[in-house]
C-alpha cells in the first residue's frame, strides 16, 4: 500500500516516532486513545485491548448505537467495509466488497499454516455482520435486499 497526500500526513502524525506518546488522539464520551495505543497498530507489535479503549467488544448498547449513528453509513449505501483482524499474533485485512459480493482476504505474510484459522475468523465476521444488518435501522431505503455476507465469494489476491 502506498500512502500519499492527506493519508500520508495523518499516518505520519499518528505513527511518527519522536511524538509525545501521551498525546490524546481520540477522546469523547465513547472512545479514548493516545498515540501509544495507536502505535500498537504498527506491524510486528502486539495490540493490547486495554491500551486501545475504543476497541471492539467494550461497548454497551448505547455506545454501539452512537458509533453507528455518528460514523457509519447505512448498509445499502456502502460499497466496501474494511475490517482489520488480529488473530494468531498477526494482523490481516478483510475487505467486504458489497457490490462485487466478495470477501477479500489480504495478508502480506500469507502464512499457509495460518490460512484456515484466518478464513474461519473471516467467516465469523461475515456471519456477525449479516446478523447485525437484520435490524431495519441499518438501511436507508425501505425496499432493500438483505446482504447474505456469509455467502460472498472468498477472494485471496496475490500480494507482492
Amino acid at each position: 500500500m502506498r500512502l500519499a497526500g492527506t493519508d500520508l500526513a495523518v499516518a505520519a502524525y499518528i505513527f511518527g516516532m519522536g511524538k509525545d506518546k501521551r498525546e490524546i488522539l481520540v477522546s469523547d464520551l465513547h472512545c479514548y486513545g493516545d498515540r501509544k495505543a495507536f502505535q500498537t497498530l504498527i506491524p510486528g507489535r502486539r495490540v493490547v485491548d486495554d491500551q486501545l479503549a475504543c476497541g471492539c467488544g467494550h461497548f454497551h448498547g448505547g455506545t454501539a448505537k452512537w458509533i453507528k449513528d455518528k460514523y457509519m453509513a447505512k448498509i445499502d449505501e456502502v460499497l466496501k467495509i474494511y475490517v482489520p483482524i488480529w488473530h494468531d499474533d498477526h494482523w490481516f485485512l478483510l475487505v467486504i466488497d458489497m457490490l462485487a459480493k466478495q470477501l477479500l482476504y489480504l495478508d502480506t505474510a500469507h502464512l499457509a499454516k495460518k490460512r484456515d484459522s484466518h478464513v474461519l475468523q473471516i467467516k465469523k465476521v461475515a456471519l456477525f455482520l449479516e446478523e447485525i444488518v437484520l435490524d431495519e435501522s441499518w438501511y436507508a431505503c425501505k425496499r432493500h435486499e438483505r446482504p447474505t455476507i456469509s455467502e460472498f465469494k472468498l477472494v485471496e489476491p496475490k500480494v507482492n
